[in-house]
């Protein structure tokens, strides 16, 4: 009887040290980290070819964040384009850029730790169709002051293509003369041919100082490729100075030549003469002599306004 009670106890004890065991086995039980838990916060300042987003990350899963950031694209799940934004948990933000207009993108926010890359719930936005140029608006270096009609040379249906001046004239105290050489180099007044005329006019004449060198020299809003309107541009130029603005009373050289007819006679290349437009107000008529808008034509040797143009 004795040997049995001895039995009892020493199991009894040996199950009570194994319960205590067990008990502080699981106080130190440490669980294996997860991935991160986040989420994706909405898409803002959409424009039409960026926007802002980002994610918050509200547990690293035990182990460090080491990457996060955002994946993008044009259908559901896409992950065409990527960028990160540090580590650790809590919120972070990301500038999207180099979106196409009017088109349908599909955002997650992604978290990376040692178990595993996670995603947020997906969020969709459009970017936006931004207006049209417009005749006035500041644009490419410049104003707008003409925008392409179907049957213009440049149109394309669908897109947006014009004419743009700078803002303000070459300074007076360049030497504006057209050019300095007498004789027909070749050169149109159609809408569309004032580039072409500018670089006739360089080739073609060897003096230092004219309008067609000062405008082709010339960099302005970022811009180099300004050259001097065709007789007809030129015309669009005066019908929407308003909305260019900074002009002085007076004319203005075109890159279109005339040729040297006085009288009804006609004196030959030697005699070369250049086309130009009055841009005074009307109050000033008086003192030009001719109604403001008026189209004439004189000697290459004079100096008049210069305002350079561009296309876009």
């Amino acid at each position: 009887m004795k040997k049995l009670l001895t039995l009892m106890f020493i199991f009894s004890a040996f199950i009570s040290n194994a319960q205590r065991t067990m008990f502080v086995g699981q106080n130190n039980y440490v669980a294996p980290p997860s991935p991160p838990v986040l989420v994706t916060t909405a898409v803002t300042a959409i424009t039409g070819t960026t926007a802002t987003s980002g994610g918050t990350i509200t547990s690293d899963g035990g182990a460090t964040v080491t990457s996060r950031g955002l994946v993008w694209g044009t259908s559901p799940g896409a992950s065409t384009f990527n960028s990160t934004s540090g580590t650790g948990t809590g919120t972070f933000s990301t500038n999207l850029t180099g979106l196409n207009i009017s088109t349908t993108y599909y955002v997650r926010a992604f978290a990376t730790n040692s178990v595993a890359t996670v995603y947020g719930a997906e969020v969709s936005f459009t970017t936006i169709t931004p207006p049209p140029p417009a005749v006035g608006d500041s644009y490419g270096g410049g104003k707008i002051f003409y925008i392409f009609q179907p049957g213009d040379p440049g149109y394309v249906a669908g897109q947006y293509h014009g004419l743009i001046a700078a803002t303000s004239d070459i300074p007076s105290n360049a030497y504006r003369i057209f050019i300095g050489c007498y004789g027909n180099v070749g050169t149109s007044a159609a809408l569309g041919t004032g580039a072409a005329n500018t670089t006739t006019l360089i080739s073609s004449c060897n003096d230092t100082y004219n309008a067609a060198k000062l405008v082709d020299a010339l960099t302005d809003g970022g811009y180099t490729d300004w050259y001097l309107p065709s007789k007809d541009e030129l015309n669009k130029l005066y019908l929407n100075k308003n909305s260019v603005g900074n002009f002085a009373d007076g004319s203005y050289w075109s890159s279109t030549e005339c040729l040297g007819w006085v009288g009804g006679v006609y004196y030959g290349d030697f005699w070369q003469e250049a086309y130009y437009q009055w841009f005074h107000d009307a109050a000033w008529t008086w003192f030009y002599g001719v109604a403001p808008g008026t189209q004439s034509f004189g000697g290459k040797g004079y100096q008049k306004g210069i305002r350079a143009i561009r296309t876009f």
